[in-house]
């Protein structure tokens, strides 16, 4: 059976991706450096992290984020209990927290520390434009963009809720977030550093 390139795109990505997946997390290479190891623990660490919540994450989605030090270092945080206040591993992280922790771990860029804050950076993102890295904003108490996450592909988010009390990965299409959307953000390095 010969397969078409172009019919079969999505096929040969995931194939590939997958692929790649499996070679860092068998660590293939022979001379991993701390750096790539630790990834690749981290990576088998969000797939506990996880199931241990209940989601199921698409393998090449993971690749892509952990390749991606944004959402990487919001993943690194999966299960950290939640803060009113929170801006660290230690103390805990509230939705706002979060997402200022992982800008300044993962790029050095200080957001700032509200999600009302945060709203206001960067360009105004459609929903069927979402990338990877983006951020989503909800009203979840009453008012706009009371609530953010870190947009990670295939409807789903890292953020830190109140209600379940620990930093997870939930589906923006579930009832209660897709009625409680706000809109999108998308903040470039160079936007914030001019600022």
């Amino acid at each position: 059976m010969t397969l078409d390139y172009k019919k079969n795109r999505l096929f040969f990505a995931r194939f590939s991706a997958t692929a790649l997946l499996c070679w860092a997390l068998t660590g293939c290479s022979g001379l991993q450096t701390s750096t790539e190891s630790s990834r690749n623990i981290t990576s088998n660490n969000w797939s506990s992290a996880l199931a241990e919540q209940g989601v199921l994450v698409d393998p090449v989605l993971l690749a892509q984020a952990s390749n991606h030090p944004f959402s990487r270092q919001a993943l690194d945080q999966l299960g950290v209990k939640y803060r009113f206040g929170g801006a660290n591993p230690k103390a805990g992280f509230d939705c706002s927290g979060l997402v200022y922790f992982s800008a300044i771990e993962s790029a050095g860029i200080k957001l700032p520390r509200r999600s009302v804050d945060q709203a206001r950076l960067g360009r105004s993102i459609k929903k069927e434009d979402l990338v990877l890295g983006d951020l989503v904003f909800f009203n979840t108490r009453g008012a706009k963009y009371s609530h953010v996450g870190i947009y990670l592909g295939d409807n789903l988010f890292v953020h830190a809720p109140s209600r379940n009390g620990v930093v997870s990965v939930v589906d923006m299409t579930q009832t209660y977030w897709a009625k409680r959307y706000n809109g999108a953000r998308r903040i470039s390095p160079l936007e914030i550093a001019s600022r």
